[in-house]
């Protein structure tokens, strides 16, 4: 999956508390024509961890690969718990 801008600052992720930086992740990624949002929960995978400091080193333009969970509340939702880079 490639990475792309989160926003219109052009910044590969984002922050949910963006001044204390210490909260959940988000980021987008593309394939095959269609964009997806993700989050790294900050309870399941907190700054110390290898996804988390992962997610803050993406840069758009980066191929990845991801692996996570989904579950269900008001609807689907995916949590990424591991980012590297995309085998060749």
């Amino acid at each position: 999956m490639t990475v792309e801008a989160y926003d219109e600052t052009g910044a590969a992720f984002a922050y949910k508390n963006a001044e204390e930086k210490t909260d959940d992740l988000y980021f987008k990624v593309s394939k095959d024509g269609q964009t997806y949002e993700f989050c790294v929960e900050f309870y399941l995978c907190g700054q110390d961890t290898d996804v988390y400091k992962a997610v803050e080193a993406l840069n758009v333009g980066d191929v990845v690969d991801l692996q996570g969970f989904l579950y269900w509340y008001e609807g689907a939702n995916p949590h990424i718990t591991a980012v590297a880079p995309a085998a060749e």
